[in-house]
């Protein structure tokens, strides 16, 4: 899995609130019960809901987002092992994920 901040810089104001980075998994992965098949994907955050979006921006899943107040040194984007899991951090907000099985 690899995921990466994008310049939503040229989109319109719709899609750069909720278009906020790249995801691309080689594997399924399973965000809150929700399988997302291998491929290439927007993510984003907004409130408190994690979008999973084609790359036209059309919605796919949403997920429930974490607060994190704890985390030392928070990055615009980050991955950490939890676990089975992994966090996707944007910030202190982050989403919980694991390899679907």
């Amino acid at each position: 899995m690899l995921a990466t901040l994008v310049d939503t810089s040229g989109y319109s104001s719709g899609v750069q609130q909720k278009y906020q980075a790249y995801l691309i998994t080689e594997v399924a992965l399973d965000f809150s019960g929700q399988t997302l098949k291998p491929g290439a994907y927007g993510v984003g955050i907004v409130g408190d809901h994690f979008l999973v979006m084609d790359i036209a921006a059309n919605d796919l899943i949403t997920a429930p987002v974490q607060h994190d107040a704890e985390i030392k040194r928070p990055g615009p984007l980050q991955l950490n092992a939890d676990g089975d899991h992994y966090r996707l951090y944007f910030g202190r907000n982050y989403v919980s994920f694991a390899q679907a099985k």
